[in-house]
C-alpha cells in the first residue's frame, strides 16, 4: 500500500478535478457542435459511475460480424436502418410491411425485414 502525503492528496484531487473539467468541457463543446440533445440527456437520465459512463462513450464494433448476421438472420426482423432514413425515403405501406419497433443494438435505428 502507498503511503500517501497531504501534497499527493491534494494533487490527486486537483488531477481528478482538472480531468472532469475536461469532460465537462467536452460534453458542452460537442452538444454546441451538433445541437444535440446532450445537455438535456444527461439531466434528465444522470450517469453517476464512470464505468457507466465510459460504456456509453466507447464506439461498439461487432467482434464477430458473420457470427452475428448468421445468428440474426433468422429473426423476423434480422437488419436494422436509419430511423430517419426509413421515415423520408419509405412509404406508408413500406414501413407497415418492413419495419419493426426500434432496434435496441443501436440508437436512432429501427429493425426491418430482409425482403
Amino acid at each position: 500500500m502507498e503511503n500517501f502525503t497531504e501534497a499527493s492528496i491534494k494533487d490527486i484531487a486537483i488531477s481528478r478535478k482538472a480531468f472532469m473539467l475536461k469532460a465537462a468541457r467536452a460534453i458542452i463543446k460537442e452538444s454546441n457542435r451538433n445541437n444535440s440533445r446532450t445537455i438535456e440527456l444527461l439531466k434528465t437520465m444522470p450517469i453517476c459511475s464512470f464505468n457507466t459512463l465510459e460504456k456509453y462513450a466507447k464506439a461498439v464494433r461487432d467482434p464477430d460480424p458473420v457470427a452475428t448476421v448468421m445468428t440474426n438472420i433468422n429473426l423476423k426482423y434480422p437488419i436494422i436502418c436509419n430511423k430517419s432514413w426509413a421515415k423520408d425515403n419509405l412509404t406508408e405501406h413500406e414501413k407497415k410491411e418492413y419495419l419493426g419497433a426500434d432496434d435496441y443494438r443501436v440508437t436512432g435505428a429501427i429493425s426491418c425485414k430482409k425482403n
